[in-house]
């Protein structure tokens, strides 16, 4: 049986088919499991290749600022974890499955199972936790009206593989994405007289939301604005003749 320093040479030689420290055989699974998750929630590893009484288990995390090991289970069923993910992270000492709960951004990363018996075999994850979506925002540009468009605004704060789209029912009208830009936003040109229903979408491989925009209820809306600021200098012009006439007044009763 390897000791736990031996099992981690071997563990960051994956290349390696054999364990040169002594004769067990090394079964890498080469291909990873990508599994995505949203922050706050909770994720299962499943081990699947761990059975039998007679075994030693390890799981480490890998990502680009450190490599630890975080559980490891010895027979006769003694299970040990990384104090820094006790509180949040769960093994099964007969399966090997590992749970971790109350995800971060920071649990992104590489999740090894290196699982030690007569052969000794890897199984990998890789790990992607998105933050939680807001609802996108929309705005009128143009109020439209005339000959004019109406253009709508769509936009949100960006973030890991998200995209932000416009639909008209079930049909996708327009989409965008940028890994660069710190907002997404999209703007939509509707014609005149234009009564549908149209919604804004933002998605990512874990979670989506949107907020619906009714082109009829928005144009009531801007045309009230529209006509109480019409009425403003008109009522400006009656103070300043009423405050002109009071004065007039005045002198000529005195």
């Amino acid at each position: 049986m390897l000791s736990p320093k031996q099992t981690l040479h071997i563990l960051v030689s994956q290349s390696h088919l054999y364990n040169t420290h002594g004769h067990n055989r090394v079964v890498a699974d080469t291909e990873e499991e990508v599994i995505g998750a949203r922050s706050g929630s909770s994720v299962s590893l499943l081990s699947g290749v761990c059975l039998g009484q007679q075994r030693q288990l390890l799981w480490t995390f890998i990502n680009s600022h450190s490599r630890v090991m975080i559980a490891k289970v010895i027979p006769p069923i003694i299970v040990e974890l990384n104090p820094s993910l006790e509180s949040r992270l769960r093994v099964n000492a007969e399966t090997g499955d590992l749970h971790l709960s109350n995800l971060t951004l920071n649990d992104t990363g590489l999740y090894q199972q290196l699982c030690i018996e007569q052969s000794i075999s890897f199984k990998s994850y890789q790990l992607i936790i998105y933050p939680r979506l807001s609802s996108p925002s929309v705005s009128v540009k143009s109020p439209g009206g005339g000959c004019c468009p109406l253009l709508v605004d769509c936009s949100t704060e960006n973030s890991r593989n998200l995209s932000l789209s416009w639909f008209k029912g079930e049909v996708l009208l327009q989409t965008t994405s940028s890994p660069e830009s710190p907002t997404l936003s999209l703007t939509l040109k509707l014609q005149l007289g234009e009564t549908s229903a149209f919604v804004c979408e933002v998605q990512n491989p874990v979670e989506k939301r949107n907020v619906t925009f009714q082109p009829e209820e928005a144009l009531k809306s801007r045309g009230q604005q529209t006509r109480i600021t019409d009425t403003a200098p008109v009522l400006k012009l009656l103070y300043r003749l009423l405050v002109a006439l009071s004065v007039l007044l005045l002198k000529q009763a005195t």
